[in-house]
């Protein structure tokens, strides 16, 4: 039973938020597209194959905006502070402020998951079971796309 609700939960992020990068990212390719300009239409995509009412695609725009104040400087953080690590990486800095970084580091994490998953939940009450099963499938067959074909 948590399988399910922690597949729902990741997929409702996908509705939320674009995701928090995890690493540092590199200079993209002059063509290539950012996560923030796919992640509009992959939530618009969700949004049609879930079947959302009207009423259902307000109130989850409506949370969206509530939560985005405090999400996106704590995106701002999470770059700035894993920048700061990268570069103290690269320096072979002391190992203790390269540990007090990274403590420093998962704090902003943690933050910003507590935050997601309070709008997750909030936007997984604004569903109905049956679409609420259905993400939990999309969300299944997105994982299983995403990992390795050996495992």
């Amino acid at each position: 039973m948590a399988r399910p609700i922690l597949f729902t939960g990741l997929l409702l992020t996908a509705l939320a938020i674009a995701p928090l990068p995890l690493r540092a990212q590199s200079t993209p390719a002059p063509n290539s597209v950012s996560p923030s300009q796919v992640q509009p239409a992959r939530r618009a995509r969700l949004m049609e194959q879930l079947n959302l009412t009207a009423e259902q695609k307000q109130r989850i725009v409506a949370i969206r905006d509530r939560y985005r104040p405090q999400l996106q400087p704590l995106k701002q953080q999470l770059h700035q502070e894993r920048d700061q690590l990268q570069a103290l990486k690269a320096q072979n800095a002391d190992p203790s402020r390269m540990a007090q970084e990274e403590a420093k580091l998962d704090q902003l994490r943690l933050q910003a998951r507590t935050l997601r998953r309070q709008m997750e939940a909030e936007i997984q009450a604004v569903l109905t079971p049956p679409q609420q099963q259905q993400l939990a499938q999309l969300r299944q067959n997105r994982r299983t796309l995403r990992e390795p074909s050996g495992q």
